[in-house]
């Protein structure tokens, strides 16, 4: 397991924020079209509800923009830097940075009603990769 720490600039949301819950079939039995909410051959629910990534979050990413999580939020932006523990880190420089109104823009594209200008700015974090 390795340490570092990440510099990340963007936005801080709730972790249950890259998921949503669908409803989906709680049976595989063919039904004839009826109201109830349970299945008449086997008695499961008709449908139960499942949680999944949001459309677009895959593998540490949202439409391109890295994702990583910490306790019970996640942090989704434009990766600055990342430093390994025990790795020097004099000399560096940041990366040229983007047009900000732009960044801006493009996270409340994707984040939608979850995007807040206030946790919006340079986030440094710990983090372990397994």
């Amino acid at each position: 397991m390795s340490k570092a720490t990440i510099t990340l600039l963007g936005v801080r949301i709730d972790k249950d924020d890259l998921y949503v819950k669908i409803n989906v079939r709680g049976c595989d039995h063919a039904l004839p079209d009826i109201e109830a909410f349970f299945c008449p051959i086997c008695g499961k629910p008709i449908l139960v509800e499942k949680v999944v990534p949001r459309e677009g979050y895959e593998h540490g990413e949202l439409f391109g923009f890295f994702v990583v999580t910490y306790f019970s939020y996640a942090y989704v932006g434009m990766l600055i830097n990342r430093i390994e523990y025990g790795q020097l880190t004099g000399g560096y420089q940041f990366k040229h940075l983007p047009d900000l109104d732009a960044l801006r823009g493009r996270l409340k594209e994707v984040l939608g009603d979850k995007y807040f200008e206030v946790v919006f700015g340079f986030h440094s974090l710990d983090v372990k990769d397994t």
